[in-house]
């Protein structure tokens, strides 16, 4: 397999794919690096920004190594009592965002309109072809809806930025570098909807596009050979609440059945056809319903499973041998006879590790940002450590095992500091420099709500069942990290952690000991479930105490971008 892997992203629902593709990658899931390409029309997007925040913040925390790992011969701990390992590696993959969000230069300066003004027969054309709004239309904020009109401006368009803008000829030249240094076919995915407007004018268009500009901006001995394209359509997955100028919801299937025949005519051809194609939609997809807005920041819509699904499809395409004899078209159709999709039931290798590799990120998001009680152990780990004594934090027994001594290393002023003013030092997060407690503590807070909020609308709902909102006890975990050790969280001594990042892979550390019944814990495990017995991941978090938290770490606004179109 490729260390380099290409994502080609459209419109709105393209940009989605890319946002659960990211924290599938922080699943440790991913491959070792990934380029995300994201074309749009519409630089403002909604969706196409969160997106980019989402890189953004994921970026910020794969900085540090997330990695917890430990066997019954390296390590003080054995919770399976044999030579097993107990791995939870978070953040592995490397992702580079490109964004390539230039507006139309086709047909910014007035439409299609523009085009009939001194030919009387290309005017009789369009009046016959487009109607008169989509002969007015500019496009800045993308096609609405109109692939129609897309298709005619996208190629010129495609052709042109590819070898001018900045970002597109970066993306260009890495993928030119993997594909010519790389042994093995590297992937390249395409995804997009097929019932929108940029998403569905790209995908018949795109991959002859960057072959072109590959050649003009990179040379003509870019190995083009070794590129294997994969396309990630997606149906109708939601459903405008109510029509909307061309923003038509009962017109989604008509446009789909229209852009997939299209598409069909277009893959005969040995040239355009994709190497594998992967076909993601819904049955119902009334159950999501949106608030329709025409583009812009107004238009981000919440995520959603069928958008996880494609991430999914992604990782199997990443996976497909090189020269394999795959089956080009694939679609996911689940057992008829199952109410809910569970997890066992996703069309993934190893459902098993997957489900509890995402238990793992899930359950440390909501243990740093969980609000709880007055008890300091039923608050979330962030809040615990806001609001405890320092002579209380001293107690802890992570505190002398992770921090204390790794602090003493690396820091002349914790070093020169009085024994009791130690702990006081390392929960200060302005005056004592950068490895305190209060370092990156936004940044983490920002990442880990953005998975929450995510979750919510993706990871559950009528006919999703991969997410509960059981109460886990998060005091256990606070019990267990009492007795992680150094070597548990970090045999070398990082000096650039901070000490909240080794405090949340202590945490890990302590999950992966419940998880496993570590027998010398003095803890009832049954108190927190990393996975609960009907296979769905438990979270002892609510969305509000979400809100508050990123209230807490001045990240207002966040909540606003995943319920902005929501419908109650």
């Amino acid at each position: 397999m490729s260390d380099h892997v290409f994502i080609i992203t459209g419109g709105g629902t393209g940009a989605k794919v890319a946002e659960s593709f990211i924290h599938l990658c922080a699943t440790g899931r991913g491959p070792k690096n990934v380029h995300i390409l994201m074309v749009d029309t519409d630089a403002s997007n909604g969706n196409v920004m969160r997106t980019r925040k989402t890189a953004d913040a994921y970026n910020e925390m794969q900085q540090y190594d997330w990695n917890v790992k430990t066997t019954a011969s390296s390590s003080s701990w054995n919770p399976l009592a044999s030579s097993e390992d107990v791995e939870a590696g978070l953040f592995g993959t490397d992702i580079t965002l490109y964004r390539l969000t230039e507006p139309l230069d086709t047909v910014i300066s007035g439409g299609l309109n523009t085009a009939s003004t001194t030919d009387d027969k290309t005017r009789q054309v369009l009046e016959l072809l487009y109607d008169e709004s989509e002969r007015e239309a500019t496009c800045e904020d993308g096609f609405r809806a109109r692939p129609n009109l897309g298709c005619l401006h996208l190629s010129e368009h495609l052709n042109n930025v590819l070898v001018h803008n900045e970002n597109a000829k970066n993306f260009l030249s890495a993928l030119a570098n993997a594909a010519t240094g790389s042994s093995t076919n590297v992937p390249v995915m395409v995804t997009a909807s097929v019932f929108g407007g940029t998403g569905a004018s790209l995908i018949p268009v795109v991959r002859e596009c960057v072959e072109r500009a590959l050649d003009r901006t990179q040379g003509t001995m870019v190995n083009k050979e070794g590129l294997q394209w994969n396309a990630i359509k997606i149906l109708p997955h939601y459903q405008p609440r109510e029509r909307k100028a061309s923003v038509d919801p009962d017109r989604f299937l008509l446009d789909t059945a229209s852009a997939l025949q299209f598409y069909s005519k277009v893959y005969r051809t040995s040239d355009a056809m994709y190497d594998g194609v992967y076909v993601i939609g819904s049955d119902n997809p009334g159950r999501n319903q949106v608030e329709a807005h025409l583009g812009s920041t107004a238009q981000s819509n919440p995520a959603y499973f069928e958008e996880f699904m494609a991430g999914l499809a992604m990782l199997d395409a990443i996976g497909q041998p090189s020269g394999s004899e795959q089956t080009q078209v694939r679609v996911f159709v689940p057992d008829g006879n199952q109410a809910q999709l569970q997890w066992q039931h996703l069309p993934y290798a190893n459902t098993g590790v997957l489900r509890e590799q995402f238990a793992y990120l899930l359950h440390l998001a909501a243990f740093h940002l969980r609000q709880g009680g007055q008890e300091d152990f039923s608050k979330g780990l962030d809040r615990m450590i806001a609001s405890m004594s320092p002579g209380h934090l001293k107690q802890l027994g992570w505190y002398s095992s992770v921090i204390d001594r790794w602090a003493n290393n690396h820091f002349p002023q914790y070093q020169q500091a009085g024994k009791r003013d130690r702990p006081a030092l390392v929960q200060d997060g302005a005056g004592a420099g950068e490895w305190t407690f209060g370092a990156k503590r936004t940044e983490v807070a920002e990442y880990f709500a953005r998975l929450l909020l995510w979750a919510e609308t993706t990871l559950k709902g009528g006919e999703v069942d991969l997410l509960a909102n059981t109460k886990s006890d998060y005091s256990a975990i606070h019990q267990a990290m009492a007795n992680v050790g150094e070597n548990d969280v970090d045999v070398d001594q990082e000096e650039s952690d901070t000490a909240m990042v080794r405090t949340l892979r202590a945490a890990l550390a302590a999950m992966a000991r419940l998880h496993h019944n570590d027998v010398r814990l003095e803890v009832d495990v049954d108190v927190f479930q990393l996975i609960d017995s009907d296979g769905c991941i438990p979270l002892g978090i609510t969305t509000p105490e979400v809100h508050q938290a990123l209230r807490l770490n001045r990240r207002n606004g966040i909540p606003d971008e995943y319920t902005r179109t929501q419908v109650a």
